[in-house]
């Protein structure tokens, strides 16, 4: 039978043993040795049973999917991310983390899919929009790249990079730039 308290022993631990080795904002982690792999090879099964005392919750599939993720564990990292986000499709921090392992994978009608899911909660976010702008792009739907990159700026005026994103858009638009295949595209081109 699940238990709560259980549950935070265990994710208690697990948490400990993480700490500093992943991150959730986005930023670079830093680089791994033998110690910090240890280390999170002892979270994941922590966070597995973690899991199973709080089946209601996404957050030890979350923090699981980042250990896997920073043990170069691909196929792992995105089946706990997708079982985290299905328990909580509002989570910001899923949605963003979900839409964007989709997208590292080459998966961008996938991550459309998270994306738009998760504007349900979060209409004006941006950086669900944004990341739904570049998904667009990947998969040549320049017209709706453009649209998102509009109401980008209508939202976050002073940043500088909704602009060049929109002006990328229309240059592919109007056929001055081939249409990007990948993010490193989109970096070469704006």
């Amino acid at each position: 039978m699940p238990s709560e308290e259980k549950y935070m022993a265990l994710f208690t631990e697990a948490g400990d043993l993480i700490e500093g080795l992943v991150r959730l904002d986005g930023q670079p982690c830093p680089k791994l040795g033998f110690f910090q792999k240890r280390k999170l090879k002892k979270a994941k099964p922590l966070l597995q049973q973690a899991a199973l005392e709080s089946p209601e919750n996404g957050a030890p599939y979350l923090m699981l999917a980042k250990v896997e993720e920073r043990l170069g564990e691909h196929e792992d990292y995105l089946s706990s991310l997708q079982k985290s986000w299905l328990l909580e499709p509002g989570n910001l921090v899923l949605v963003i983390e979900l839409s964007s392992a989709y997208g590292q994978l080459g998966k961008q009608h996938e991550a459309i899919s998270v994306l738009i899911e998760g504007r349900k909660y979060y209409p004006s976010e941006p950086r669900i929009l944004f990341n739904l702008g570049v998904s667009f792009l990947l998969i040549n739907q320049s017209q709706s790249a453009k649209d998102i990159f509009v109401e980008m700026i209508e939202i976050e005026p002073d940043y500088e990079m909704n602009h060049k994103m929109l002006a990328y858009s229309q240059r592919i638009l109007s056929g001055d730039v081939p249409a990007p295949n990948n993010q490193s595209d989109i970096a070469k081109g704006i």
